[in-house]
This record gives structure tokens, sequence and C-alpha cells, in this order.
């Protein structure tokens, strides 16, 4: 098999830690409001991967049309924003040598995330990662989420290559699915959830960390 082109990456879970952040601000919200933690947890882990849209729909069928979505979404995301910007965002293990590697390889690499415009900005900057990412495509700029492939087809066009020329490094059941139904080679790195039995037959490899991928695309890309 040819060598890829370039690698596009997933952020939230992948490269930086921010699912397991996310979920622990959303239940603090939720104690002040009186929501069970372990029901709201099952129906997080339901929404790993997808875009805000998604999300809500899931939250509406679990909690009930009169659910104030927005308004839980809103205080959650401040204080995940209030985090970051009080340093707390944690860099996934390998991101950073991973990132720098394929740089200093020459190797193109992409985002691709379901995460809003701003707040990927603010994240990807907190990290110091804008250096290597001249192509993001987010969730609000695609019509659907993943785990449709809108937002790695958009990055594939940005990119100006074929599907089958790129690897893409997932975290999520959703986002691998989004990759593969993209038609371009994946690999994951499970953060939250363990890989489903059709994650494992659609992924080319399945790795305990971003160290692991650096090594398998050593001769890859």
């Amino acid at each position: 098999m040819e060598k890829a082109k370039a690698v596009i990456f997933d952020m939230d879970g992948t490269l930086l830690n921010t699912e397991h952040m996310l979920i622990e601000c959303w239940c603090e919200t939720a104690e002040i409001y009186g929501l069970d933690r372990e029901e709201l947890v099952r129906t997080l882990h339901a929404c790993i991967g997808l875009k805000a849209q998604d999300t809500q729909e899931i939250f509406r069928n679990v909690y009930g049309e009169d659910f104030d979505y927005e308004l839980f979404y809103g205080e959650s995301g401040n204080r995940l924003m209030q985090k970051v910007e009080d340093g707390y965002l944690e860099i996934k293990p390998g991101a950073c040598e991973i990132l720098e590697d394929l740089s200093s390889r020459g190797v193109v690499t992409a985002l691709g995330t379901s995460t809003r415009s701003s707040k990927t900005a603010a994240r990807i900057k907190a990290a110091k990662m804008e250096k290597y990412f001249p192509i993001v495509v987010c969730g609000d700029m695609v019509q659907r989420g993943k785990p449709e492939p809108d937002v790695f087809l958009a990055v594939i066009e940005k990119l100006g290559l074929e599907p089958g020329e790129v690897f893409i490094v997932e975290d999520s059941n959703a986002g691998t699915e989004a990759a593969w139904r993209a038609g371009a080679r994946v690999l994951m790195v499970p953060d939250i959830l363990p890989p489903s039995e059709d994650t494992k037959q659609r992924c080319e490899a399945i790795f305990e960390d971003l160290f692991g991928v650096m090594e398998y695309l050593r001769d890859k890309v």
C-alpha cells in the first residue's frame, strides 16, 4: 500500500482530555439543578463524538421536550472554558510528540472536530497547537455531524486529496464511523468508551495512546 499524504486528527478526546473535563463540568451543573449524576453520565456517553445539535436531540429524548438544553450546555461550556482559561487544559499523552514528529517529516496535518469553531480555536490556542493545523473544519461548518462523514470529507476536499490518501485519528465510535464512511484509513485511540465491534472492523489499527500511533505512522506517511 502506498504511503498516505496527510493525517487528520479529531480534537476532543483524541488530542485533548476535554471529554472527561466536559463530563465533570456537566455534572457540576446538574448538581445545582438536582439531576441524577449517573443518568446524566450515561446520557453524555451516548453523545460522545456528536455535534451540539445531535446532542440536544438525545438530551430531549431522555429528559423531555421541556428540558432547557441551551441553559445546561451554556453553563457547562462556560465552566469548561473557565478551566481552559485558568490553565487546566489537559493534553493527551503523545499529542505534542506526534504532531511535532509529523511536522518535522513534512507530513501535512489537519483538524476535523464536532466542536464549534470558537471553542475549537480557544482550545487549540491554549494547547499551543495552532501551527500544526492550517486546515480546520468544525461542527458548525458542515450540515451533518459525526457519525456522518461531512466534517472529514470537507477536510479532505480542502487538502486536495483522495480519501484513501489520508489517515484519520479518532477516539470515539461515532468519530471512527465518520472517518470510515469518508473512505479514509482509520486509526483509533479509545478515550472514554471502548471500541464497538463495528469500530474494530472499521479501524486499520487501535492503540492505547498516541505514542503507538506515532510509531505506526513512521513508515506509512
